[in-house]
């Protein structure tokens, strides 16, 4: 996947809840993320990517429940579907403030 894609999505999910950067970094700062709000204008810029743990976290807080659907994978196009399935897993029964990261 593009990081284009990843970065457009990111920031069209952030706007399609009214969320302001403060609001989104707040929310990551509670999930014991902390980020200034020029790394967040990254991600959504394509400049950046987040690491995993604010990526998984950045979903939570976008309401994204289906991660592989969001951000354009399938099981047909992924090389190694136990992989797929095994992160799909993770996403959908995490805690994300038990994630040791």
């Amino acid at each position: 996947m593009a990081a284009t894609k990843i970065s457009c999505i990111l920031k069209d999910r952030r706007n399609a809840l009214k969320l302001t950067p403060q609001d989104v970094i707040a929310a990551l700062k509670e999930r014991g993320i902390d980020i200034k709000e020029k790394a967040l204008y990254a991600y959504e810029n394509g400049d950046n990517s987040p690491k995993v743990n604010t990526f998984i976290a950045l979903c939570d807080i976008y309401k994204i429940s289906d991660v592989m659907k969001e951000f354009g994978y399938s099981k047909q196009s992924c090389a190694v579907p136990l992989a797929t399935n095994a992160f799909s897993t993770i996403i959908s029964h995490c805690s994300f403030r038990q994630i040791p990261f």
